[in-house]
């Protein structure tokens, strides 16, 4: 994996310098905690304010008495981190788009008559379910590697065993689809004990589901992952030896390649990646003017599922990492030979292209179905209208 960092403004990621940054920051983003506990106590909402104060108090003392060792008791103090920290880039990225997500969310549902403090609140648990169903979807979907890592850990490169790959978050392997699905489920059990219309609240986050899913996709570019196929038109991508795009082609192509992969990088290859970032901020834009300009609830949120929808389908032609898997393969010429793509490629139907289809069809029934009841309701009040004119 590729940038990473060892350093950020010249701090050095290891030491009892940063220690004491690092306790004191978490210091300080648990007072804030603790302050909007205080706030969710005074707006009446009790349950959700003792267990948040709860867990932020909690955490408070333990950054503190980190903090307190790591300057006060500086002599005696024992480093946390037994060696240098290594912030993946990949990290980084969602971890930019994840914040920006969240205040855009918050902002919008102000402007939308919700309470940011509960958005927020949401915004949390969302994305530890969605965190979560994207790793667990990525590690269904590539199980061998995971059980080999830890029972024969030569078959996949490493050199020790390593069975708790499952929580390195960091090093990448998280599946967008997944995700959506853990925070279809959270918010079907929100709607049970809230009386916000689902609806509204998926509206809310549809654009800030957007712009952190761009952010995701640079963090993809930066690892190495989610590469394109290769391809024989002017503009594309290489990625070098230790990459993952390489590590397949030098499996699944070694002689077709030989040329290029004996120079240490793959051919070039679709910049499916920068496709998803471009596609991602074009859907952002359109989704924050309809946001601003709906009439009913969902017409947002069924925008992001059919444009998405699209935007995947059509770029999942070009992807090149095969292990996702296809439900069956199918190999289009004319349509290869137009995207600048091997004879051999197979064009449909990959699994992230059925569930493109299956978000383009949930998508199309939601408004719909909006736009029929809201055709109901008009009639019905036009002709209660005519009878009290009647009357």
């Amino acid at each position: 994996m590729y940038p990473d960092f060892l350093s950020i403004f010249g701090i050095r990621l290891y030491g009892i310098e940063f220690e004491r940054i690092l306790w004191l920051l978490g210091s300080l983003l648990m007072l804030w905690g603790a302050v909007n506990s205080v706030l969710l106590l005074r707006g009446r909402k009790i349950a959700e304010g003792i267990i948040q104060g709860g867990i932020v108090l909690a955490i408070l003392a333990w950054f503190g008495h980190k903090l307190y060792s790591a300057t006060i008791g500086a002599a005696n103090y024992q480093l946390f981190f037994s060696e240098e920290i290594e912030i993946h880039s990949y990290a980084v990225c969602i971890l930019i788009g994840v914040i920006l997500a969240v205040w855009l969310a918050t902002r919008s549902a102000t402007r939308d008559g919700l309470s940011a403090g509960s958005i927020f609140n949401l915004c949390l648990v969302l994305l530890l379910a969605g965190f979560f169903g994207a790793r667990l979807a990525h590690v269904l979907g590539s199980a061998p590697e995971y059980i080999n890592a830890c029972i024969a850990p030569e078959k996949v490169g490493l050199v020790q065993s390593d069975c708790w790959r499952f929580f390195k978050f960091s090093e990448g392997g998280l599946t967008f689809y997944g995700g959506v699905i853990a925070g279809i489920v959270v918010l079907f059990f929100y709607r049970r004990f809230r009386a916000v219309p689902v609806l509204q609240i998926m509206d809310v986050l549809a654009p800030s589901l957007a712009i952190a899913h761009a952010f995701g996709r640079i963090g993809c570019l930066s690892a190495g992952c989610c590469w394109g196929a290769v391809t024989s038109g002017p503009f594309g991508l290489i990625f070098a030896a230790d990459s993952f795009a390489y590590a397949s082609l030098s499996h699944s192509h070694p002689q077709q390649y030989a040329a290029e992969l004996a120079a240490g990088h793959t051919p070039l290859l679709h910049a499916t990646q920068l496709y998803e970032v471009f596609g991602e901020l074009v859907l952002f834009f359109i989704l924050i003017t309809l946001l601003a300009k709906r009439r009913r609830f969902g017409h947002v949120f069924s925008a992001w599922l059919i444009l998405y929808g699209v935007m995947r389908f059509f770029t999942e032609f070009m992807r090149g990492d095969f292990e996702r898997g296809y439900l069956f393969e199918a190999k289009i010429s004319w349509l290869n030979n137009a995207l600048a793509l091997p004879a051999e490629h197979p064009t449909i139907m990959s699994t992230s292209q059925v569930i493109a289809v299956v978000m383009i069809t949930l998508g199309l029934f939601i408004a719909l179905r909006r736009v029929k009841n809201e055709s109901a309701r008009q009639e019905k009040e036009s002709v209660e209208t005519q009878e009290k004119a009647v009357t």
